[in-house]
């Protein structure tokens, strides 16, 4: 009983190993999008990552008090394969920033880094950019880019107002664990309860000759075991020695084990027959 128990709580653990790591791998960043842990809301970039052609956009930003325009990408790279962002300065292009498809929440702001661009002033650090997202339902346009500030001609600090930087429900087929565990728990039962209603029937429609009262975990007894048993189940039993007429007067024990050595190799012979 305990085996037949065992078994189908093994399987059930090793499918609720498969859930979790169907879950473990289903929690990987996604593209341009994020979750909010604490409130349980999701966010989604990427339709900031590319046009209805599906070619990604140019957000063009001017710095006036800069003396450059800038251009960027979400999530993507304005030129299909560089700079996440960058500006032009004597008719070269600047990288301000590699890109990055994973925004984070930095307290309750919702930020994207781009770092790795091209050497700084102080010929040390790589310059980089911060594209700070806020939400905005009032804009009549996909999103609005502006530069807030730039320090030590090295970081750039940009905001994107746009609808798609607002919280919206959990994201389409987001399930929790549990819950996908209580489905499998309910499929595993349905199983098990239909195997039992169902096995007794189709056991004594195909195996007549089995008893209704064996138990079916109770294995089937081997020839090797049946041997064994009846061997000591005889050398058990008490035998009565027979007084041979041409024994010895007064040796009982001796017509015993003459009686014993030959009833077990009668035993023998019949078993090996």
């Amino acid at each position: 009983m305990p085996t037949q128990l065992q078994r189908p709580l093994a399987r059930l653990l090793a499918l609720a190993l498969l859930v979790l790591l169907a879950r473990a791998a289903e929690d990987e960043p996604p593209f341009c999008a994020v979750r909010n842990r604490s409130t349980g809301s999701y966010i989604d970039l990427s339709p900031l990552a590319s046009n209805v052609s599906g070619t990604p956009p140019n957000w063009l930003v001017r710095g006036w008090q800069y003396g450059a325009n800038f251009t960027l990408g979400v999530c993507t790279s304005p030129l299909g394969d560089g700079p996440a962002a960058y500006y032009s300065d004597t008719g070269r292009r600047v990288s301000i920033g590699r890109v990055a498809t994973t925004p984070r929440y930095t307290g309750k702001k919702l930020t994207l880094t781009y770092e790795g661009g091209d050497l700084c002033p102080n010929r040390v650090d790589r310059k980089s950019s911060l594209l700070y997202f806020v939400c905005d339902r009032d804009i009549h346009t996909i999103a609005q880019v502006s530069l807030l500030g730039v320090l030590h001609n090295c970081s750039y600090l940009f905001e994107v107002r746009s609808v798609h930087a607002c919280a919206a429900a959990r994201a389409a087929g987001d399930r929790s664990v549990l819950g996908i565990f209580a489905a499998i728990l309910l499929v595993f039962a349905a199983v098990e309860l239909a195997r039992r209603c169902c096995a007794a029937p189709l056991r004594r429609r195909f195996r007549p000759d089995f008893p209704a009262d064996r138990p079916r975990w109770a294995p089937a007894p081997t020839g090797w075991a049946a041997r064994t048993r009846a061997f000591f189940a005889r050398a058990a039993e008490p035998r009565q020695a027979i007084k041979l007429a041409s024994s010895p007067p007064g040796h009982p024990a001796s017509d015993m084990e003459a009686q014993n050595t030959l009833l077990d190799s009668l035993d023998v012979r019949s078993s090996g027959a």
